[in-house]
């Protein structure tokens, strides 16, 4: 289970060591914790944040329109659309990579990302051009 004292150290030092960082109040991150789903703090060990903080530092800096939170829980929960997900759950390899906590995990790419068509079943780059797959899509 998730404990108040590790939220509230995990997410101070997340903000002291991001130089773009803001420093948050202790009521912004009491509250954040209040607002936390249940679920989520039952799910999530103390160890699963910290990991997530080892993995948020080990990322390249850049800029992102999530929270620090959101930022931090992408490398424990399912994501959809680079958000994480609570309702889908924890990453089913969370705990090998927690395995390798040094060792920097990416997302997982969607089926899209990788290249295959979703109501195709086929590559998403059309090899013999597009108005030949196109043409393939409509005799089918």
């Amino acid at each position: 289970m998730l404990t108040s004292k590790t939220f509230a150290a995990v997410l101070t030092t997340a903000t002291e060591l991001d130089p773009f960082g803001k420093r948050l109040s202790d009521q912004t991150i009491g509250m954040a914790y209040m607002t936390l789903p249940d679920a989520v703090k039952s799910a999530v060990t103390d160890e699963m944040f910290v990991y997530a903080l080892k993995q948020h530092q080990l990322q390249p800096s850049e800029r992102s329109e999530l929270s620090l939170l959101q930022q931090l829980m992408q490398h424990v929960y399912k994501c959809e659309n680079g958000a994480p997900n609570y309702r889908w759950g924890l990453k089913n390899d969370l705990f090998a990579r927690m395995a390798s906590p040094d060792k920097l995990h990416g997302q997982p790419k969607s089926a899209y990302e990788l290249g295959e068509d979703l109501n195709h079943h086929e590559s998403r780059f059309a090899p013999n051009g597009v108005l030949a797959q196109l043409e393939a899509w409509s005799n089918e």
